[in-house]
């Protein structure tokens, strides 16, 4: 419908007919986001997206009115599938049999954390168990969500992306809110990658001194300004 559209979408690793959808029903505007409705729910397809299943709470599916749905499916068992759910409780369950069935691993204020508008879930590309949760923090569990621990602590909020190698785990990349950050021992240490100009600014501006002055709000790091030019050779650095 017109509030409507695709959250988070994983394609099994063993089988690209196979597609897990989370439809997310939101309405935003300048002074308010509204997050679920009747809209939001998990769908799977096993004809590459022309016919789809709705998850229900028959399938141990949680039920009611759910928001955002962060999906990952275990590269190393692609029978294990993981969904960080919105709704009346935050939920993290699982399915051990592709999708015909769920169970809820986690029920409780402390799972999906705020900001829903990131709430997302990656599973280690060699280990079904590890899990990576996505939200103001990055978390870790190392038994399939039953515990979880932070792991990102030095790098900025909020974690909007995760990329873990497949060759080497510990080899992560993370999005967040003010760039990307690199770690190269499954988390416990991050380094910013400070040479990226990928600020977001949400409002520019110019004053009249020539030449003239730029000014921006960055999201999250306060207001900047910088020269639009110099009269020196060398060019603007970082």
């Amino acid at each position: 419908d017109g509030r409507t559209g695709v959250g988070d979408m994983v394609m099994d690793p063993s089988d690209p007919e196979k597609l897990f959808v989370g439809m997310w029903s939101f309405r935003s505007s300048q002074w308010s986001f509204e997050s679920g409705g009747p809209g939001s729910g998990l769908y799977v397809s096993h004809d590459g997206g022309g016919t789809w299943v709705r998850m229900e709470g028959r399938d141990g599916f949680p039920e009611g009115e759910l928001g955002r749905i962060g999906l990952t499916v275990s590269p190393s068992a692609p029978d294990v599938v993981y969904a960080l759910v919105e709704g009346a409780e935050r939920a993290l369950i699982r399915s051990a049999d592709g999708g015909l069935s769920w169970k809820t691993v986690r029920r409780d204020p402390w799972t999906g954390l705020e900001p829903f508008y990131v709430m997302d879930i990656l599973a280690d590309p060699t280990d079904e168990q590890r899990i990576f949760q996505l939200h103001s923090r990055l978390e870790m569990s190392v038994d399939g969500g039953e515990r979880f621990k932070t792991i990102g602590s030095q790098a900025h909020p909020d974690f909007h992306a995760l990329w873990i190698s497949p060759r080497d785990p510990a080899l992560m990349y993370a999005g967040t809110g003010v760039g990307l950050y690199v770690s190269r021992d499954r988390g416990e240490h991050w380094r910013m990658i400070d040479n990226l100009p990928v600020g977001q600014f949400s409002r520019v501006s110019v004053d009249d001194d020539i030449p003239f002055n730029i000014y921006g709000g960055m999201r999250d790091n306060g207001s900047w300004k910088g020269p639009s030019n110099l009269w020196e050779s060398g060019g603007i650095r970082n």
